[in-house]
């Protein structure tokens, strides 16, 4: 069993006892074949996403003040059973990085003042709004969603689908979360205890797929925990404005 000296430490990625991405108070830490590396710098906070084809990993850490922190984001390469070295993709960020598409250079950030950015200049594409809760990604698209402060799971929340080329942009507000997602030009969110879809130049559309819960993956196939709690495979797809899960 592996051991560690730090009182904390988040792993963020592991293929193994040997093979891993992890940071603690201070470094961000990762291990291949069990040699370890890190890279200092004192932080106040870190937080890492995996893209959704689950071959690139960007690590988010904030140093300097509690009240400004700076953020900063790092991308390693995790197809494999090794983490490949870290590289520093973006800096002076507004805030973490909560989803990214290594195929489209994009990746987008969460928390207050959301925005679009490109992975290999850490350029900023636009802004997502005023507020993110979390966000999913495909290759032409960002979904965000802002989730209410509330009493029940059954709150507003707004909802905005954005082509990562051009400025098209669709909003919605839904009254349920539960997860959202992205294939190709379709976002994928639950509203009213449904499987919704929208694409950035379209209008929301509701299946009949009651769920709780879901999963988007890059091709498109989408898993729906359905409020029995027995998970059902579907699959989302569009064309244009038009999305629609099946």
């Amino acid at each position: 069993m592996k051991e560690f000296e730090a009182a904390r430490l988040d792993v963020h990625w592991s293929s193994g006892p040997d093979d891993w991405v992890a940071t603690d108070g201070e470094r961000v830490t990762w291990s291949a074949d069990g040699k370890e590396q890190s890279l200092t710098g004192g932080l106040k906070d870190a937080m890492g996403v995996q893209s959704a084809d689950g071959g690139s990993l960007a690590v988010s850490v904030a140093t300097g003040s509690d009240a400004a922190p700076r953020w900063s984001a790092y991308l390693f390469d995790v197809g494999g059973r090794h983490a490949g070295p870290p590289r520093l993709v973006a800096d002076h960020l507004p805030g973490a990085l909560g989803c990214l598409d290594r195929a489209g250079d994009r990746a987008a950030t969460i928390g207050e003042r959301p925005a679009l950015f490109t992975l290999g200049t850490g350029r900023k594409v636009r802004e997502l709004g005023d507020f993110s809760s979390e966000c999913a990604m495909s290759r032409t698209t960002t979904v965000v969603g802002a989730y209410a402060v509330g009493k029940s799971e059954q709150d507003a929340q707004a909802v905005r689908v954005t082509a990562n080329t051009g400025d098209r942009t669709a909003e919605a507000v839904t009254s349920s979360g539960g997860g959202l997602g992205a294939s190709g030009d379709c976002g994928v969110f639950l509203s009213e205890g449904r499987i919704s879809t929208m694409s950035p130049t379209g209008q929301p559309s509701s299946s009949e797929i009651r769920a709780t819960g879901l999963r988007v993956l890059p091709d498109g196939l989408t898993y729906a925990l359905g409020p029995d709690g027995k998970v059902t495979r579907h699959r989302a797809a569009g064309t244009g404005s038009a999305c629609a899960v099946t």
